[in-house]
């Protein structure tokens, strides 16, 4: 008859399980900072180059409440109707919450979140054009071309 003692090995294990709860719990963390801060960003990036709220609606959300709630995430003020839609953030959620066992590498191979804001041409008839001022010059922009969207700005995230 032999007798073990396996309490080191029960504790051993039981170590690890710790430790992988642990570190499970930072790899959710940190893919939720990782998700709200694209999110943010996009959010922040539309709701400055948007048009502002109608009277109205400013005039409802200050009689709402006297205290302006903040977004748990950063601390910010958005507003919820200037929000992006969420499928268009889609591949940085899926990306940033693969279930890899490393999460640097996987942070490394998110592609860059590209937000434009563009000027769209569709509605411009055939007898009208768009001029652009620069530097006293004038010059056209949409002569001779089928532009639909001329990009004004270019947001790398």
């Amino acid at each position: 008859m032999s007798y073990f003692n396996n309490s080191s090995d029960n504790n051993n294990l039981s170590k690890q399980k710790i430790k992988s709860s642990h570190s499970n719990r930072n790899i959710d963390k940190s893919t939720q900072v990782i998700q709200n801060f694209f999110l943010k960003a996009s959010h922040i990036i539309a709701q400055a180059r948007s048009p502002p709220p109608s009277p109205v609606k400013a005039h409802h959300v200050e009689t709402k409440g006297s205290q302006v709630k903040l977004n748990k995430w950063f601390n910010l003020e958005l507003d919820e109707y200037d929000a992006p839609p969420r499928e268009d953030l889609k591949l940085w959620r899926i990306l940033s919450s693969s279930s890899s066992s490393d999460l640097s590498s996987s942070i490394l191979n998110l592609p860059p979140l590209v937000i434009e804001t563009y000027l769209d041409l569709r509605d411009l008839n055939n007898n009208q054009t768009l001029i652009l001022l620069d530097k006293g010059n004038l010059i056209s922009v949409t002569r001779g071309t089928k532009k639909t969207e001329v990009v004004l700005e270019r947001w790398l995230v």
